[in-house]
């Protein structure tokens, strides 16, 4: 008699379930890793600006990604700014007395298939001290390499944070 004929029927290794609960876990991790390479990806990119790390900024953003700035200026007038990707992650390398420090908090995350869209209201430090706060929303587009920014929003000039707003900037 085998080994296995003298174990229970249910130790049995029975191939056909087997492969389906093998199959079924690899979905459920796979699903897992979909749903947190959103967040990740948004999460380097303010981790590499808190370290100066251009190349790990640099990494989460699509070849062909856009950034555009809403801002306050002091005269009042509301502009859409539009920048080169290039232009930040070159900026976030440079050496700069202060630390970027932008807290971010997870607003919305929506998803539909390869696309993604993120809101993350934040609050951002030069070091220690607070410079201004608002609310970032990123577009994203799941490529080969995973989930990349093809498009960052930024409501940006906000110098102070609604008590009520549980740390979301006040509009």
């Amino acid at each position: 008699m085998s080994t296995v004929e003298k174990l229970p029927h249910a130790v049995q290794a029975n191939p056909p379930l087997d492969n389906f609960i093998n199959m079924s876990q690899a979905r459920i991790r796979a699903g897992f890793r979909s749903r947190g390479g959103k967040k990740r990806c948004v999460r380097q990119l303010f981790e590499g600006m808190k370290r100066g790390d251009s190349a790990m900024v640099k990494a989460v953003f699509h070849d062909q990604a856009i950034m555009q700035t809403i801002v306050n200026t002091k005269t009042g007038e509301v502009k859409l700014v539009q920048g080169p990707v290039a232009g930040f992650v070159t900026a976030v390398g440079k050496p700069h007395t202060d630390v970027w420090d932008e807290r971010i908090s997870f607003g919305q995350v929506l998803v539909d298939g390869q696309m993604a869209s993120v809101w993350t209201p934040y609050q951002f430090f030069l070091g220690d001290k607070f410079s201004h706060c608002g609310v970032n929303s990123f577009q994203l587009f799941r490529s080969a390499e995973g989930w990349k920014i093809i498009f960052s929003w930024i409501r940006a000039g906000k110098t102070t944070v609604s008590d009520q707003s549980g740390g979301w900037p006040s509009r």
